[in-house]
């Protein structure tokens, strides 16, 4: 296939069966890469293979009960899916309703909701099943008013009929060989099943056992648990076959069996004892991890979940844990989250104790990085595991796990916008790392404590922690913090120092470090960070008023976080795409797409940067010319900075709320809006914000009558500039003022 699909066989095979656990060494090249690169290579092969077939003619593809797919493949799909318009394909996806699909609302998809057979197609189901040989009038239309147009159950209530003895072929048709009592027809799906299963008595033993394996089951595992073997084994599952209650694949002994129906496996399974259940559980665990320990490591929540089943918790969190981890590995925090929460659904079922608690806090350490970066910083998820963890780790007298456990609360009450709380918990981890003397943690700290400080308007301050930071970091190992943190301090601290340094007007410095920050980033090879580098760096390009760099890194950011399902840092990009785009074109597309991604962020939970957000948006809006637009972005939001104490971007909330009063004709308004915004600027260092609001109290003033005096304010702060001379506002500070200077009334 990969050949067909003119793809370099060499260089897509050993993806392909790296996927299908195809051993490929010796005839093709090792896999030497990182984790989170082959996820993504592996992805990217398959998409090239469908693309190639249907280059080479039209290709169908069936997606059957989406409503079980895992996150990763769902990934693969929705990918697939948006190509679909560009390709010969036909895609068809079936799933329950309780199912929500991400790709809904696309112009080339149409949705179907299939309801249930009216009597025609039921009667022509039946004859079908039947072969054509008609049934009494009666007993078809039990069948029909029985089933209720369910297709399934149509099939299988037909054929408990014909099986029963209740009919018999009589001239062509069939007719009743005994008499028809209420009785007579079983009523549910269910019971028609069991009545199909209990017929075949001799091998209901062998359906049981396989239904106890799953929806799908191998020969081999079958054999290592039934009490027959071989060719009596073999025999067993051909008279399931003929009943066409399983369907086969491949030749035996390597075949596999699947149930035609997840229903017909759940009446096989529900048939079982409650005890029978767990000893079949127990002894498919049992043989899957000693005798097909490649299938168990491959797949160890298969194995959990056999564990979990047969009522034996150690083994089974033994097993979700590997799988948790393993799902880390590959970047798959989605199924990470559930593998870890599985297992931590079964800490209860263990004897309490030190061991236990040990046990605990550490799968709550584990699912802590997985819940960050798949339901964001502030998600109240976040917020209980490490409450949690915090509590167990105390009890322990675990410092490294108390420092841990403070960390992560400090991310959430961080990026919900609670700073007072969130800097006490900085304090506190400084005070953990100066006691440790660890380079990790109190690299770990300082940017926590930077971040903290920056977000309250104490750029200096943030700067300083932040260069604390960088130097501490040079003592650590590079990259230890990642898999045990979920991200490298040094490299944010990096990245806000650039922010800083912008802020502070060093735009040109600012930017020259930010990209260091996205490049030291990508090379760690850990995809989280790199959309969290990335937001910086494209928000630095939006204060310079590079627009179409701002557009284009976001829009890549924003494909790379829907490939990872980084929902918190795809919110970011597209905040920040919009408003580059409505600066660039004037359209209100732009405009409408930061405010989707306002909304998106707000939905993970966090309260975090929300005004500086909405400074954007309404910056945004201005620039399009929707004064209303504006106002409402900045609704009671310098309220909400000041009652939160996040004061990084007061000074632009001032001066927008300035200009918004100036359009309104609320001069002196506007005014005393201008002046607080420079004095708030100049008290913070921020020598951008103080450019800007110093420009539009100076056009203003030049505007009301007061030109010569517009001079005053602006000279001083153009002189100061030491950086980026030849960027937009610059040039546009510096016109003003040789106008004010040439002639004032030109100004106005």
């Amino acid at each position: 296939m990969v050949a067909r699909s003119s793809l370099n066989v060499k260089e897509v095979a050993p993806f392909i069966a790296s996927l299908c656990s195809v051993p490929f060494e010796g005839r093709y090249p090792p896999l030497n890469m990182a984790p989170a690169e082959q996820k993504e290579r592996s992805i990217t092969a398959l998409i090239g293979l469908y693309e190639g077939l249907a280059r080479e003619a039209p290709v169908l593809a069936i997606l059957e009960d989406a409503h079980w797919i895992d996150p990763t493949s769902l990934e693969v799909f929705t990918r697939l899916i948006e190509l679909a318009p560009r390709l010969r394909t036909l895609i068809v996806v079936s799933f329950r309703p309780d199912f929500a699909p991400p790709w809904t609302g696309r112009a080339h998809l149409e949705l179907l909701s299939l309801g249930r057979l009216g009597r025609r197609h039921a009667v022509d189901l039946i004859d079908r099943v039947a072969g054509g040989k008609a049934l009494p009038a009666e007993v078809l239309d039990q069948i029909v008013a029985k089933t209720d147009g369910v297709p399934l159950f149509i099939e299988e209530l037909t054929k408990t009929v014909l099986e029963s003895g209740l009919v018999r072929e009589e001239g062509g048709a069939y007719v009743l060989a005994s008499r028809l009592t209420p009785l007579a027809i079983p009523s549910t799906l269910e019971d028609s099943l069991m009545a199909r299963l209990d017929r075949l008595a001799p091998v209901k033993d062998v359906a049981q056992i396989g239904a106890a394996i799953g929806r799908e089951f191998s020969f081999r595992l079958l054999e290592s648990i039934a009490p027959v073997k071989g060719a009596d084994l073999a025999k067993a599952l051909r008279q399931l076959e003929a009943a066409e209650l399983v369907f086969t694949r491949g030749a035996l002994p390597e075949a596999t069996y699947v149930f035609k129906h997840a229903l017909v496996q759940d009446a096989a399974y529900q048939s079982l004892l409650k005890s029978r259940r767990q000893v079949l559980h127990q002894r498919i665990a049992e043989s899957l991890t000693t005798r097909f320990p490649d299938r168990a490591e491959e797949e160890p929540s298969l194995v959990a979940h056999h564990f979990t089943q047969a009522g034996m918790p150690d083994a089974a969190i033994e097993w979700w844990e590997r799988a948790g981890s393993r799902a880390m590995r590959r970047f798959a925090n989605p199924e990470a989250v559930v593998s870890f929460g599985n297992a931590l659904g079964l800490v209860p079922d263990v004897p309490s104790g030190a061991v236990r608690d040990e046990r605990e806090l550490a799968l709550r350490l584990a699912i802590g990085p997985a819940l960050l970066a798949a339901r964001g910083y502030a998600s109240t998820e976040v917020e209980r595991n490490y409450q949690e963890a915090g509590t167990l780790a105390d009890r322990l007298g675990d410092r490294e796990s108390v420092f841990t456990s403070t960390r992560g609360l400090w991310h959430y009450f961080y990026d919900r916008g609670e700073l007072d709380q969130a800097l006490t918990l900085a304090q506190r981890l400084i005070a953990i790392g100066e006691l440790d003397g660890s380079a990790e943690r109190m690299s770990l700290a300082l940017r926590a404590f930077g971040s903290t400080l920056m977000s309250k308007g104490d750029f200096a301050g943030a700067l300083r922690a932040f260069d604390r930071c960088l130097a501490e970091g040079a003592r650590a190992m590079r990259g230890a913090s990642l898999a045990r943190h979920g991200e490298e301090p040094q490299v944010v601290a990096l990245q806000y120092k650039g922010l800083v340094l912008a802020l502070q007007g060093l735009l040109d410095s600012g930017l020259s470090t930010a990209l260091e920050a996205v490049a030291q980033a990508e090379s760690l090879n850990f995809p989280l960070i790199v959309p969290f580098a990335s937001t910086i760096l494209s928000l630095t390009m939006l204060m310079r008023r590079d627009f179409v760099a701002c557009a284009a890194l976001s829009s890549r950011q924003l494909e790379f976080c829907a490939e990872h399902g980084f929902v918190f840092w795809s919110a970011a990009h597209q905040i920040l795409r919009g408003a580059a785009r409505a600066h660039l074109d004037g359209s209100p597309e732009g405009l409408a797409e930061t405010e989707a991604g306002i909304r998106n962020w707000a939905r993970t939970g966090a309260a975090l940067h929300v005004p500086t957000w909405s400074s954007l948006l309404a910056e945004a809006a201005l620039a399009v010319g929707a004064l209303e637009a504006a106002e409402k972005a900045l609704s009671n939001k310098r309220e909400q900075a000041e009652r939160r104490g996040e004061l990084y971007a007061m000074a632009e909330l001032l001066r927008l709320e300035g200009r918004i009063d100036a359009h309104r004709g609320r001069a002196d308004r506007a005014c005393q809006a201008f002046t607080a915004a420079v004095a708030v600027a100049r008290s913070q260092g921020a020598g951008l914000y103080l450019l800007r609001a110093s420009r539009d109290l100076a056009q203003h003033m030049a505007k009301t009558g007061d030109a010569i005096g517009a001079r005053h304010p602006l000279a001083p702060v153009i002189a100061a500039v030491g950086e980026h001379r030849d960027g937009v506002e610059f040039k546009e500070a510096q016109a003003l003022l040789l106008a004010l200077e040439r002639d004032p009334n030109a100004a106005s």
